[in-house]
This record gives C-alpha cells, sequence and structure tokens, in this order.
C-alpha cells in the first residue's frame, strides 16, 4: 500500500517509518504491506467529546510536533486525527473460534 493521494509531509514520515523497520534499501520504501497490519491488534481512539473510533489491523503514526497522528490501514485506507484532546491505544484482540474480538 502506497497512498498516492497521501500529503507530502506524511509521505516523509511513511518513508521514515520503513526506513526504520526495514532499512533504507527496503525494496518498497514508504509502502506498507500486510505484514504491517496484524490481525491480532486493533486501535482505539477516544476523543474529547466521548466519540471513539476502532481500526482492526491498523498501524499508529504519532507525530507530536505536527500535533497530529495517522492511521494506516490494510484495506481502508489512512485517517489523519489531530492530537488535541484524543486518547489513542492499542489493543489485542482476543481469538475465539477462528475469528478475533474485542
Amino acid at each position: 500500500m502506497k497512498p498516492t493521494d497521501l500529503p507530502h509531509r506524511w509521505r516523509e514520515k511513511l518513508e521514515q517509518f520503513t526506513d526504520e523497520k526495514y532499512g533504507r534499501d527496503y525494496k518498497y520504501r514508504g509502502s506498507l504491506s500486510a505484514s504491517d497490519f496484524p490481525l491480532t491488534s486493533a486501535v482505539h481512539i477516544q476523543f474529547g467529546d466521548g466519540s471513539y473510533a476502532i481500526f482492526r489491523s491498523a498501524l499508529v503514526i504519532e507525530v507530536p510536533e505536527w500535533r497530529e497522528m495517522a492511521v494506516f490501514t490494510e484495506h481502508c485506507g489512512y485517517h489523519v486525527f489531530e492530537l488535541n484532546d484524543i486518547e489513542i491505544q492499542q489493543l489485542q484482540l482476543a481469538q475465539s473460534d477462528g475469528e478475533h474480538e474485542l
């Protein structure tokens, strides 16, 4: 997955992420693959107004200096959020009868 509509500065952060994880010589630098989205994990975001979002098999990159975070998903693209008044939790999913549950 290499999101072409991702803002330029976020493309640079994605390249930095793959450089740190796989090295600068990584064949698919700046791209994510299925192995970057563990089936047994989820991201829970709680917003200041009480609403929330849950993303299964997602990867979060936070950039505090921009006061932003991006959630990358394997099948649903990416989502950029401001880091104002939110809580982020990485969740481990329990497996039951071959399916993953929160």
